[in-house]
């Protein structure tokens, strides 16, 4: 995508994008290196919930609420800096101020805090955990040695259950070929088509959570304004805002727009 022909808020937040998307992937595999050898064990006894079990996702979780909080609350000032240029606003830290620092960022703080927690608990947790759970199922049923099956499982951890589906599937192909590569080849293509998938699902975290944060940070700014009497909110109206990329938008949304 172009940044150039994104809204000037998407424009902002863009900019972090890689710099986020690296953050989740460092996280993310992170947790596929604290899975302990009890998953090995686990997988070649064929407990699929106790190879979940091994894998430390509560502990994990909680390390990786700290970062998202911090990104999720930059983000969520971003959104609210945008919001007040946009209302002919300023966020001062001191001085006399229609909506000062003191008032947005605790907002931003306590807002971030309980995303974070609802992100990982609800969502990236849970999507991890069924994710092993199909992998390893998968993997048992197609009869594998407890060797190959760790390893694959392995290099699903962390991704979505579909992602998971995804590897394995490619590891079946492999094996089932005409011509099947050497074992060790079919694991080094594995390993890399696995780590595209951990690539992806970083991006679009890091994209959806800085796009999320920054958009209830510019309405939350709204929201403060009109509290404290300085945004009249009669006067206020809905406009679409659209991607200019290519051939997009369409006549439809152009209207809209």
């Amino acid at each position: 995508d172009d940044p150039d022909e994104l809204p000037e808020l998407s424009r902002r937040l863009t900019r972090r994008e890689r710099a986020v998307a690296r953050e989740v992937l460092a996280q993310l595999k992170g947790l596929e290196e604290q899975a302990p050898a009890a998953l090995e064990a686990a997988l070649a006894a064929q407990d699929a919930e106790a190879a979940v079990a091994a894998v430390p996702f509560e502990v994990w979780g909680q390390a990786f609420e700290a970062p998202m909080r911090e990104l999720a609350e930059e983000a969520f000032m971003v959104g609210a800096e945008h919001g007040a240029e946009q209302a002919g606003l300023t966020i001062e830290r001191a001085g006399d101020s229609r909506v000062p620092w003191n008032v947005v960022n605790p907002e931003a703080v306590a807002w971030a805090r309980a995303h974070a927690a609802e992100l990982i608990n609800a969502h990236l947790n849970p999507a991890n955990i069924e994710a092993v759970r199909a992998a390893v199922v998968r993997a048992l049923r197609a009869g594998w040695g407890a060797e190959k099956t760790a390893r694959v499982v392995r290099a699903s951890i962390g991704l979505t259950a579909r992602q998971a589906q995804a590897v394995l599937a490619f590891a079946e192909r492999l094996a089932a070929a005409e011509a099947p590569l050497a074992e060790a080849a079919q694991a080094v293509r594995v390993a890399r088509y696995a780590k595209a998938q951990l690539r992806l699902r970083s991006v679009t975290i890091a994209r959806h959570e800085l796009m999320t944060a920054g958009n209830i940070g510019q309405q939350r700014l709204w929201q403060l304004a009109a509290q404290r009497g300085v945004l009249d909110t009669s006067r206020l109206v809905r406009r679409w805002m659209v991607a200019r990329m290519g051939e997009w938008p369409c006549e439809l949304c152009e209207a809209l727009a």
